[in-house]
């Protein structure tokens, strides 16, 4: 008669070992891969965060721009840059009278509106695709006209419009 013994055998402490070594290079990968992913997610929020209080503060320098019924010199415009005077952001907090550029910059897929102010002054928003250009509302008269340009011949306009392909994005002057 033989003698059984209790316990485990080396190839079944191996084999134990391995699938251990197995689970655990697994849920390193997966832990990993759930970092990386709330990485990703954090970021975007933080990119999308940035953009809207961009576009936000663009929005705000174009509603205290010059209004309607101010001075002609104030304002001038064509098909990708506009100046107008305004009250911009300040580095102490609050706002500070200034003279505010918004270009069209051209970037890979499309580009985007800048604005700029002061010796360094400068935010970038809303994307816009090739070929994009600014126009100009009128209201005259009772009647609504848009301008691919505007000079000191016409009062500052109502608002102004980015066109960018099918999307149009509007900013009124005086609006609140």
């Amino acid at each position: 008669m033989t003698a059984r013994r209790s316990g485990t055998t080396l190839i079944e402490v191996v084999i134990a070992l391995a699938l251990t070594g197995i689970v655990l290079t697994m849920s390193s990968g997966l832990a990993a891969a759930v970092l990386q992913t709330s990485e990703r997610l954090d970021f975007a929020a933080a990119q999308h965060e940035s953009a809207s209080l961009d576009e936000l503060s663009l929005s705000r320098m174009i509603r205290n721009g010059v209004s309607p019924t101010g001075d002609q010199s104030r304002f001038e415009g064509e098909g990708t840059v506009t100046r107008f005077d305004s009250a911009c952001p300040s580095a102490i907090g609050g706002t500070l009278p200034c003279r505010v550029t918004l270009t069209l910059v051209p970037e890979d897929a499309g580009g985007r509106v800048v604005a700029s102010w002061g010796e360094s002054s400068r935010i970038k928003t809303i994307v816009v695709q090739p070929r994009a250009r600014f126009v100009f509302l009128a209201y005259e008269e009772g009647v609504a006209t848009w301008h691919a340009s505007w000079g000191a011949s016409l009062r500052a306009p109502r608002a102004i419009a980015v066109l960018s392909g099918v999307d149009t994005t509007l900013f009124a002057f005086g609006a609140r």
